[in-house]
């Protein structure tokens, strides 16, 4: 019965974390300058260790980022730039998904099944200025940031992307 619902209160309801916001039509465009979720169709059956994984060893795990385990921006490591073992990359997918963002209050690092409000996608994207972002300060870098860092490609975020509209499973 709660399908009748009116579209005019979509906007409070794009941060429920139920994923409502995601997937083809039925929504209000994005602000100038934020991704578009209106269109967005996930990718079936992304895998975290197979897919995902080796996007952040390309572009995240460096030893100024989060490469090293000691000390990672953040307090999220998210393995070795050259390969992890199966410990490595379920501690990362933990860290990710079981722990809120550092710098944006109330947001969480990955929230399955809602890519517009999880942390990860909006640092990937550089959409700090869209409504859902929190952040204030110097956590309002988009990532991967970095001497010579360049953004993930589109197909890379739509992986990214698409795993955590699917719910986020990992291994």
């Amino acid at each position: 019965s709660s399908s009748s619902s009116s579209s005019s209160s979509s906007s409070s309801a794009s941060s429920s974390g139920s994923g409502a916001s995601t997937g083809a039509g039925g929504c209000a465009p994005a602000p100038l300058g934020c991704f578009d979720y209106c269109d967005f169709v996930p990718t079936p059956n992304v895998d975290f260790g197979d897919d995902v994984m080796p996007i952040f060893e390309a572009h995240c795990n460096n030893t100024q980022c989060h490469g090293t385990p000691t000390t990672p921006d953040a307090d999220l490591y998210l393995g070795n730039p050259s390969g992890n073992d199966a410990t490595t990359i379920a501690d990362a997918f933990a860290e990710l998904r079981d722990e809120d963002a550092q710098g944006a209050p109330g947001m969480r690092r990955v929230e399955p099944g809602d890519p517009e409000n999880s942390w990860l996608m909006i640092k990937l994207d550089g959409d700090m200025s869209c409504p859902q972002s929190t952040c204030s300060g110097s956590c309002g870098q988009r990532m991967p940031r970095g001497t010579g860092a360049m953004p993930l490609s589109d197909a890379e975020l739509t992986t990214i992307r698409s795993w955590i509209a699917n719910g986020a499973t990992g291994p």
